[in-house]
Protein backbone atom coordinates (compact mmCIF):
# COMPACT_ATOMS: atom_id res chain seq x y z
CA UNK A 1 0.00 0.00 0.00
CA UNK A 2 1.35 3.62 -0.73
CA UNK A 3 2.40 6.23 1.45
CA UNK A 4 -0.74 8.23 0.55
CA UNK A 5 -3.42 5.03 0.58
CA UNK A 6 -1.79 5.11 4.35
CA UNK A 7 -2.41 8.26 5.13
CA UNK A 8 -6.15 10.13 3.69
CA UNK A 9 -8.36 12.62 5.20
CA UNK A 10 -11.98 13.08 4.50
CA UNK A 11 -14.47 15.86 5.36
CA UNK A 12 -18.36 16.24 4.37
CA UNK A 13 -19.47 18.71 2.50
CA UNK A 14 -21.26 19.91 5.29
CA UNK A 15 -19.01 19.99 7.94
CA UNK A 16 -15.57 20.90 5.70
CA UNK A 17 -16.01 24.69 6.34
CA UNK A 18 -16.56 24.12 10.01
CA UNK A 19 -13.65 21.92 10.38
CA UNK A 20 -10.80 22.76 8.04
CA UNK A 21 -10.12 26.12 9.16
CA UNK A 22 -9.47 24.74 12.64
CA UNK A 23 -7.01 22.19 11.18
CA UNK A 24 -9.74 19.41 11.60
CA UNK A 25 -10.96 16.42 9.87
CA UNK A 26 -14.23 14.66 9.82
CA UNK A 27 -11.79 11.36 9.71
CA UNK A 28 -8.24 10.60 8.83
CA UNK A 29 -6.55 6.81 8.48
CA UNK A 30 -3.03 7.14 9.46
CA UNK A 31 -1.43 3.75 8.22
CA UNK A 32 -3.32 1.17 9.88
CA UNK A 33 -5.53 3.87 12.17
CA UNK A 34 -8.43 5.37 11.16
CA UNK A 35 -9.36 8.08 13.53
CA UNK A 36 -13.37 9.65 13.31
CA UNK A 37 -14.05 13.18 14.97
CA UNK A 38 -17.19 13.79 16.55
CA UNK A 39 -20.01 13.37 13.97
CA UNK A 40 -23.55 14.57 15.19
CA UNK A 41 -27.42 14.31 14.51
CA UNK A 42 -27.36 17.16 11.99
CA UNK A 43 -28.70 17.58 8.81
CA UNK A 44 -26.40 19.15 5.98
CA UNK A 45 -27.68 23.25 7.13
CA UNK A 46 -25.94 21.94 10.30
CA UNK A 47 -29.78 21.89 12.24
CA UNK A 48 -29.70 19.32 15.06
CA UNK A 49 -32.51 16.25 14.51
CA UNK A 50 -35.45 15.84 16.43
CA UNK A 51 -35.09 13.50 19.39
CA UNK A 52 -32.79 11.76 20.98
CA UNK A 53 -33.24 8.05 18.72
CA UNK A 54 -33.20 10.28 15.42
CA UNK A 55 -29.71 12.41 16.34
CA UNK A 56 -28.11 9.01 17.45
CA UNK A 57 -28.90 7.47 14.21
CA UNK A 58 -27.97 10.25 12.13
CA UNK A 59 -24.19 10.65 13.84
CA UNK A 60 -24.18 6.27 13.90
CA UNK A 61 -24.35 6.64 10.17
CA UNK A 62 -22.58 9.54 9.16
CA UNK A 63 -19.66 8.20 11.47
CA UNK A 64 -19.39 4.82 9.34
CA UNK A 65 -19.95 7.06 6.36
CA UNK A 66 -16.58 9.27 7.38
CA UNK A 67 -15.03 5.77 8.44
CA UNK A 68 -15.59 3.90 5.24
CA UNK A 69 -14.56 6.84 2.77
CA UNK A 70 -10.85 6.52 4.56
CA UNK A 71 -10.78 2.86 4.26
CA UNK A 72 -12.20 1.80 7.71
CA UNK A 73 -13.79 -1.58 8.04
CA UNK A 74 -16.96 -1.19 10.42
CA UNK A 75 -16.66 -4.26 12.06
CA UNK A 76 -12.82 -3.14 13.62
CA UNK A 77 -14.16 -0.11 15.37
CA UNK A 78 -11.67 -0.71 18.43
CA UNK A 79 -13.38 2.85 20.76
CA UNK A 80 -16.17 4.87 20.87
CA UNK A 81 -17.04 8.01 22.66
CA UNK A 82 -20.64 9.43 23.03
CA UNK A 83 -20.60 12.67 24.73
CA UNK A 84 -24.37 13.36 25.71
CA UNK A 85 -25.59 17.08 26.18
CA UNK A 86 -26.90 16.01 29.58
CA UNK A 87 -28.60 19.76 29.85
CA UNK A 88 -30.85 18.75 27.03
CA UNK A 89 -31.60 15.21 28.28
CA UNK A 90 -35.25 15.02 28.61
CA UNK A 91 -35.12 11.64 30.01
CA UNK A 92 -32.43 9.82 32.34
CA UNK A 93 -28.98 8.99 31.45
CA UNK A 94 -29.37 5.36 31.84
CA UNK A 95 -32.48 5.19 29.32
CA UNK A 96 -30.30 7.53 27.14
CA UNK A 97 -27.27 5.30 26.74
CA UNK A 98 -29.82 2.35 25.80
CA UNK A 99 -30.83 4.67 22.86
CA UNK A 100 -27.80 5.35 22.25
CA UNK A 101 -25.76 2.08 22.64
CA UNK A 102 -29.07 0.48 20.81
CA UNK A 103 -28.20 2.72 17.60
CA UNK A 104 -24.40 1.32 17.79
CA UNK A 105 -25.60 -2.20 17.72
CA UNK A 106 -27.92 -1.65 14.89
CA UNK A 107 -25.30 0.26 12.91
CA UNK A 108 -22.23 -1.88 13.84
CA UNK A 109 -23.78 -5.10 14.13
CA UNK A 110 -21.45 -7.52 15.88
CA UNK A 111 -19.02 -5.10 16.51
CA UNK A 112 -18.05 -4.89 19.91
CA UNK A 113 -15.81 -1.62 20.81
CA UNK A 114 -14.51 -0.48 23.94
CA UNK A 115 -16.92 2.57 25.00
CA UNK A 116 -17.36 5.70 26.99
CA UNK A 117 -20.45 7.97 27.98
CA UNK A 118 -19.42 11.35 28.58
CA UNK A 119 -21.70 14.12 29.84
CA UNK A 120 -21.38 17.85 28.56
CA UNK A 121 -23.04 20.70 28.97
CA UNK A 122 -23.51 22.31 25.48
CA UNK A 123 -21.89 21.92 21.69
CA UNK A 124 -21.95 24.42 19.55
CA UNK A 125 -25.51 23.76 17.50
CA UNK A 126 -28.43 24.82 19.80
CA UNK A 127 -30.54 21.59 20.20
CA UNK A 128 -27.21 19.38 19.72
CA UNK A 129 -28.04 16.35 22.01
CA UNK A 130 -24.48 14.08 21.45
CA UNK A 131 -21.35 13.59 19.21
CA UNK A 132 -19.66 10.49 18.76
CA UNK A 133 -16.39 10.10 17.62
CA UNK A 134 -14.46 6.28 17.34
CA UNK A 135 -10.93 5.06 16.70
CA UNK A 136 -10.49 1.73 14.80
CA UNK A 137 -8.56 -0.19 12.28
CA UNK A 138 -8.16 0.25 8.06
CA UNK A 139 -9.16 -2.37 5.84
CA UNK A 140 -6.24 -4.88 5.72
CA UNK A 141 -4.98 -3.12 8.66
Amino acid sequence: MTAAAQDQVFWFDHTRPLFEPLGCVDARRRGRWVFVSAQAGIDVQLVALDGLAMQADRAFSQLKAAYAAVGGDSSAVCQLTVYVNTGLLEAPLTEASDVIFGSWKSNFPGSPATGALVGAQMFGIPRLLLEIQCIGRALGG
